[in-house]
């Protein structure tokens, strides 16, 4: 058999001219074979490849070559571009041509052909650079996993229980979507539940606590009220389930604030009974069995009255099924005091511990409580929360997730305004006005939402650091693997990113002139930086996309 390749056949010149044909520097249309040297045989462009910015500019040059790989003069040559421009800078055939990038990213080519020759030159247009970083990711440093952005129930004869379907739909819709809300604080307030339905002439907390029975391991039906409870499940917790989908988390919470309320907080065996009661309810008529059982709302006893609480209900959970329920403490007001009472409630004997570490910030922490919030919580394997601060803002979150390791957290409550707080913007995320049926981010809520917007359950906290004074950064790197920048800053500012991997990065940002702004992607190069600025004070987000 004879080889394809016949020394005799072809000469030196016409061998590698064959080659480049073969190695696309040609018009693939084109056949060689049979062209006479001084003929037409193959275009060539240089460069062949461009890496470039928006608007940059490039010379590309075409040449014309024989079967020989000998110049030969090129007749009338037609260029397409994509991508940007081309302005013609020579009068012989148009050999030459400055090309100029438009401002979008990505990659475009530069062709020229004639008759049945063509060629064509790949583009790539980015925004990366290589200036000296002042914001450096390291994705090889990690932290704490997120869980949940959530939200608590309120009263249910607050406005936001009266929202006609229509508008408690677009309430949903913007919490689930836009503030990545994928859990909700189901309070069960105990007075309210167990109750005779006498009054206790308090708006926010209408009935007063009243015993079902003298004996806590028989529970009387009658005793218990679930007119206002069934509202709030039926108003808010399933539409946002549904919003949600997988990510969906429910965390019971027990109520027992009022006076009415004292004599059975630190009775054991009533609180697991109230519990376990509210948790058959909810699975008897909603097919509900919440993720979490927070077991207090800012208790009003002692660590271990609440640690033996804890173990009266978790025996009598396992008793009536209840399994796989994760438990969250103690939620006090003053988060100061959170490391030695959590400890306290884990001290009562057969208690195990906590599966997360709450606290609120109405005593706002001071020295190193938080470091020792996150130190308890890695020490025991629990994650930590911040959940309700009436007026939480952008610096507080950053101080919670970078300082206590949060995997949690909440503000205070999803829409209103409503009777607790009518005249407050910042305990709420979203303004409503049912008459209109307008609804709005409150203004604080927008430089929340560029942290929970982008980040969602399962992303894993990754290093971020800043040499500058005016920027705080933190980085998470999402389930799909791509990450996520948000830095709160104190003025303008332009951010220099290193370490982040190639890709396209969408930025927004949220400053009190330009609530929910959106920049322009940007696409870098590996070991690039990428620049971007925000115009003044406010939060800043860089989103791989997907």
């Amino acid at each position: 058999m004879k080889p394809d390749y016949n020394a005799y056949r072809y000469g030196a010149g016409q061998l590698v001219a064959l080659i480049l044909l073969g190695l696309g520097c040609s018009s693939s249309s084109s056949d060689a074979i049979g062209v006479q040297p001084g003929q037409l045989a193959a275009i060539v462009l240089n460069p062949a490849t461009v890496t470039m910015s928006p608007t940059g500019t490039q010379v590309f040059v075409a040449s014309c070559r024989d079967i020989q790989g000998v110049p030969v003069a090129c007749p009338d040559l037609n260029w397409t571009v994509n991508g940007g421009t081309r302005q013609s800078t020579s009068t012989a055939a148009d050999t030459v041509g400055l090309f100029t990038a438009g401002s979008s990213t990505g990659i475009f080519s530069v062709s020229v052909n004639t008759g049945s020759h063509h060629q064509s030159a790949t583009i790539t247009i980015v925004t990366g650079n290589n200036n000296t970083p002042n914001v450096t990711v390291d994705p090889a440093q990690t932290f704490q996993t997120w869980e949940a952005w959530e939200v608590a129930s309120t009263n249910s004869a607050d406005p936001p229980y009266s929202y006609s379907t229509a508008l408690a739909d677009s309430v949903t819709h913007l919490a689930a979507n836009e503030l990545g809300i994928n859990r909700i604080r189901l309070q069960a307030t105990w007075n309210n539940i167990e109750t005779d339905g006498t009054s206790s002439g308090n708006p926010d907390s209408p009935f007063s606590w009243k015993n079902d029975n003298a004996d806590p391991n028989s529970t009387n039906a009658a005793g218990f009220r679930w007119t206002e409870f069934d509202k709030i499940v039926t108003k808010w917790v399933l539409p946002l389930k549904q919003r949600v989908g997988a990510d969906f988390l429910l965390n019971l919470n027990v109520v027992c604030m009022q006076s009415s309320c004292a004599p059975v907080r630190a009775n054991s065996a009533e609180y697991a009974e109230f519990g376990v009661t509210v948790l058959e309810h909810l699975r008897s008529t909603f097919n509900l069995t919440p993720q979490y059982f927070e077991l207090m709302l800012e208790p009003q006893v002692t660590g271990t009255e609440l640690g033996q609480d804890w173990a009266a209900l978790r025996s009598r959970m396992q008793a009536a099924g209840f399994t796989g329920v994760k438990f969250i403490a103690p939620s006090l007001v003053n988060s100061n005091q959170t490391v030695s009472y959590a400890n306290a409630v884990m001290a009562v004997p057969g208690n195990p511990p906590l599966d997360e570490i709450s606290y609120h910030r109405y005593g706002a922490p001071t020295g190193s409580t938080l470091p020792n919030i996150a130190q308890l919580g890695g020490s025991i394997g629990a994650n930590t929360s911040m959940l309700e601060h009436i007026g939480a803002d952008q610096d507080e979150l950053y101080d919670d997730l970078t300082e206590a390791n949060n995997s949690a957290w909440q503000q205070y409550i999803l829409a209103g305004p409503v009777p607790s707080n009518p005249a407050t913007k910042q305990g709420k995320y979203i303004f409503v006005t049912p008459a209109t049926g307008a609804i709005t981010l409150e203004p604080g809520a927008w430089y929340l939402r560029q942290y929970m917007k982008y980040i969602r359950r399962g992303a894993l906290r990754v290093g971020a650091t800043s040499t500058s004074g005016l920027i705080r950064p933190v980085a998470f790197k999402r389930p799909d693997g791509k990450l996520v920048l948000v830095a709160n800053t104190t003025a303008a500012a332009t951010l220099d990113v290193g370490g982040l991997p190639a890709g396209d990065y969408q930025v927004s940002f949220s400053t009190a002139a330009q609530p929910g702004a959106v920049g322009a992607v940007q696409t870098i190069l590996a070991g690039q930086t990428l620049t971007t600025t925000i115009p003044a004070s406010g939060v800043i987000t860089i989103s791989a996309t997907p």
